[in-house]
């Protein structure tokens, strides 16, 4: 609320555009641990960091309890389970 007192503007909660970087990072695993530390990350992003790395890794995070999947104006993300404290999921 202080940055849109401060830079003015509309709603700054809609969901990001474009494509991560992933050349730094090694696996799925790690970019969508990494991304997801750093804000939410859409399923289907996360389905698609799966698909770069043609790596099947998010079901495995998400029966591991490492993730959960958190539903957010219409959208499904996975964020960290610390993250997620007191917050509904469906899985």
């Amino acid at each position: 609320m202080k940055a849109l007192s401060i830079f003015g503007g509309g709603d700054i909660t809609r969901p990001e555009e474009g494509a991560f970087g992933l050349d730094g990072f090694s696996s799925a695993f790690e970019a969508i641990i990494e991304i997801c530390h750093r804000h939410p990350l859409r399923l289907s992003q996360a389905r698609s960091i799966e698909a770069h790395f043609s790596e099947n890794t998010l079901d495995d995070l998400l029966s591991s309890g490492k993730l959960r999947v958190v539903e957010y104006q219409k959208h499904t993300y996975v964020v960290p389970s610390e993250f997620a404290f007191g917050l509904d999921s469906p899985q």
